[in-house]
């Protein structure tokens, strides 16, 4: 977020990304940013943001872990 004009240009961008989190999270408002940046800058942004959970409840809630795995997926094998 921060470095000025053409910044995701100088760190290789140009692809595509996919970001997610939950609404839980303290982190969401920034995650969003981020998200809203890159798409600014051109980047392909696949946003993924669900109701409920925390900071890394992949890690604690195995329905999390599918749900996570399963959009991965998609967006991998996505043509976007």
């Amino acid at each position: 977020m921060v470095g000025g004009e053409g910044r995701l240009e100088k760190i290789g961008w140009g692809g595509r990304c996919f970001v997610s989190g939950h609404d839980g999270d303290p982190l969401v408002d920034r995650q969003l940013a981020v998200a809203r940046t890159m798409e600014r800058e051109g980047v392909k942004v696949k946003v993924g943001f669900e109701e409920g959970g925390f900071h890394g409840i992949e890690v604690f809630d195995p329905c999390k872990t599918s749900a996570l795995l399963l959009h991965s997926k998609q967006f991998i094998y996505s043509p976007i």
